[in-house]
């Protein structure tokens, strides 16, 4: 913070939730305040990066879905994702493109190893993606959900990639918009 003008460091301590926020209190100030939600989940959220969840539909070259009995592979064909066993399904492979947009993580949960609650012993969805960098090499790697939780009051499903050692949320309505296409 700065104070006259100078940087001044502080602690900043918050507690339960009351009207309008949480409770907290400064290391620099004798009285206690009152700080939005929204500034708890943001300082709250962990600072794990989740670029390597963000898909990129225009860079994918071959994408496999498992989702229980349910399997599609789809590969590139010019600017469209299309059914690698030729099934004409024009309209499925632009949707799921559309719904891959939407599965961004919401947050890092924690780095290292899932645990057995998470659900990832029977993912409830499994993505093989084979996505080009920025450099045009091509690189493949898993993408799991595990068992549906509730986040911060939001219903969300575990995630986790094979690119990295961490578990993340992601909106549960997104995954469903994309099962329902399954």
């Amino acid at each position: 913070a700065l104070r006259n003008g100078k940087r001044e460091e502080f602690i900043l301590e918050i507690g339960p939730r009351t009207r309008g926020g949480h409770v907290a209190w400064a290391s620099n100030s004798d009285l206690p305040f009152v700080v939005a939600p929204e500034f708890v989940r943001l300082v709250d959220t962990s600072l794990v990066d989740r670029s390597a969840l963000v898909l990129d539909p225009a860079s994918l070259t071959r994408l496999e879905i498992d989702a229980g009995k349910i399997h599609y592979t789809f590969e590139r064909n010019g600017d469209a994702l299309v059914r690698s066993d030729g099934a004409p399904l024009p309209h499925l492979s632009g949707a799921i493109e559309e719904a891959l947009r939407t599965l961004e993580p919401v947050a890092a949960l924690h780095v290292g190893a899932a645990t057995a609650n998470e659900g990832f012993a029977t993912p409830t969805l499994r993505l093989r993606v084979t996505q080009k960098d920025a450099s045009g090499r091509a690189q493949t790697f898993v993408v799991e959900f595990g068992r549906s939780t509730l986040y911060q009051g939001h219903d969300a499903y575990f995630v986790r990639s094979s690119s990295q050692n961490a578990v993340f949320v992601v909106e549960r309505r997104n995954v469903d918009a994309l099962l329902d296409l399954l």
